[in-house]
């Protein structure tokens, strides 16, 4: 069994849990609160608190997630700026890069013909200038000048595919580092300004509507706390005050000092039919008043029961 109750809090706990909760809330938002949480006025008080609680917690949740949101999107703002400065002038280099080499690669692939017609041609263009300074006598030497031929037009080649290659790459690393410019940059930062902007205006018309609700709850609250009745019956001095002394008297003379529960005459007690810390309005009715003894008493505690007398 105590490990359900471990468990399982029982419904005491659950309210002492509760009421303890509401205070510290109340206390944490700078709103008037009883000294303390347990005492039998503050049971009372912290139950007229309820319906402001739930009106406030939704507004501090209001107030939470917009400022959480704010921070998040401040650091979004600095993580972007930040990636974008990093990254515009190496990743954006190596991307075009091998961008413009697949380009020229596919051009050579799509039109192999004139590729290698090309090749041919130049090929022949510098044979035929070879042979204006150098005619070959033997089958090696003309296979040695083909050779030669070959290598020079495979060069040349080259040297103009990289030359039309680095034209093309640099008008478009032009039209790529343009896109990040001051401008570009400055354009970035006033669209993320505004999305911040917005946000602070969110979190600042939270934080208004929460002030001016605990501007309009807090006399309400301070009404409750000052209300005299309600320290004079649910205080500790209640039980010796000369209201209660005289009202107990007139109670046990007029009921003929017996117990309602049980019919004893001895240690005696004057209870309160409709407990004093749930209807403190009621502690000082002759009505609401019977007599028990101690043992009686105890078995009823703070539950409402009206006894019938044996």
């Amino acid at each position: 069994m105590g490990k359900f109750r471990n468990r399982f809090p029982t419904r005491g706990e659950r309210e002492i849990k509760m009421r303890r909760r509401l205070w510290i809330f109340f206390r944490d938002h700078d709103l008037p609160v009883p000294a303390s949480p347990d005492s039998t006025f503050a049971k009372y008080v912290l139950k007229l608190y309820k319906p402001y609680f739930k009106e406030l917690s939704k507004l501090s949740s209001k107030v939470t997630n917009a400022h959480a949101d704010l921070v998040l999107m401040e650091f979004e703002v600095l993580e972007k700026v930040s990636e974008i400065n990093f990254n515009r002038e190496t990743e954006g280099r190596q991307k075009f890069k091998q961008q413009i080499r697949n380009r020229f690669r596919k051009e050579v692939n799509e039109d192999l013909f004139k590729y290698y017609s090309e090749f041919v041609l130049g090929s022949l263009f510098i044979l035929c200038i070879s042979y204006l300074f150098y005619v070959p006598e033997s089958l090696f030497a003309l296979i040695t000048l083909l050779s030669f031929c070959v290598c020079v037009t495979i060069l040349i080649r080259i040297l103009i595919k990289e030359v039309q290659l680095l034209r093309i790459l640099r008008s478009e690393l032009t039209k790529f580092i343009g896109s990040y410019s001051p401008e570009y940059f400055e354009k970035k930062q006033q669209e993320l300004s505004l999305m911040v902007e917005q946000l602070k205006k969110e979190h600042e018309f939270a934080v208004n509507e929460m002030t001016e609700y605990k501007a309009l709850v807090k006399p309400k609250l301070s009404s409750i706390l000052q209300d005299e009745f309600l320290n004079f019956v649910l205080g500790e001095r209640f039980y010796n005050s000369t209201e209660w002394r005289s009202l107990r008297i007139k109670v046990l003379e007029r009921k003929k000092n017996i117990c309602v529960g049980c019919g004893a005459k001895n240690n005696l007690t004057v209870d309160h039919k409709k407990p004093r810390s749930k209807f403190p309005h009621k502690a000082l009715e002759y009505n609401n008043l019977q007599i028990l003894c101690r043992s009686c008493n105890s078995a009823k505690g703070a539950k409402i029961i009206n006894q019938k007398t044996n």
